[in-house]
């Protein structure tokens, strides 16, 4: 069983991944919804204020909770360092760019020089300017998330041996 775990890891690892995603998501969504764009967004800027990047940072975290789980779940350790690898660089790989002038960026181009007060959740997602502390630290919760998530996945899990001594 642990052979068929190892090979499958790098395709189990997209079902925390996915998992991960979908509560990033869902978690962005329901945070603009109530805290308001405005209170979001400094002015009419598309820089989030640390509020709003500090609460982010909290759904990030529980996304890579359950995302560590999921893949300590169905793929074993391996699907656990990928996930692990995949959250680093997904909060990492947006900064490279341009890691001192954001709004110089070619990953904001298009974007109008204000923020419009009916912006579409899709423009807010790809175009939101993050204060520069959310760099490292966006990383360094994935990471801690989906360590912590697999640690409580293997926590609840019997060994085979265990289970079928006890019946």
């Amino acid at each position: 069983m642990g052979c068929i775990r190892i090979l499958f890891s790098p395709f189990t690892f997209l079902l925390g991944a996915i998992s991960m995603m979908t509560v990033v998501i869902v978690g962005f969504a329901i945070a603009i919804a109530a805290m308001g764009a405005p209170a979001c967004y400094r002015d009419d800027s598309w820089v989030a204020t640390d509020t709003f990047a500090a609460i982010l940072l909290g759904v990030n975290f529980v996304g890579a909770i359950v995302g560590g789980a999921v893949a300590r779940r169905t793929g074993g350790v391996a699907a656990v360092l990928l996930l692990a690898a995949f959250a680093a660089i997904v909060s990492l790989v947006p900064h490279l760019d341009s890691p001192m002038d954001e709004s110089k960026s070619q990953r904001f181009a298009g974007r109008p020089e204000s923020r419009p007060d009916d912006a579409q959740l899709s423009d807010l997602a790809r175009w939101t300017e993050h204060p520069g502390w959310v760099r490292s630290a966006g990383a360094l919760v994935g990471v801690t998330g989906v360590v912590v998530g697999s640690s409580l996945a293997r926590g609840s899990r019997k060994p085979a041996r265990a289970a079928r001594s006890e019946e």
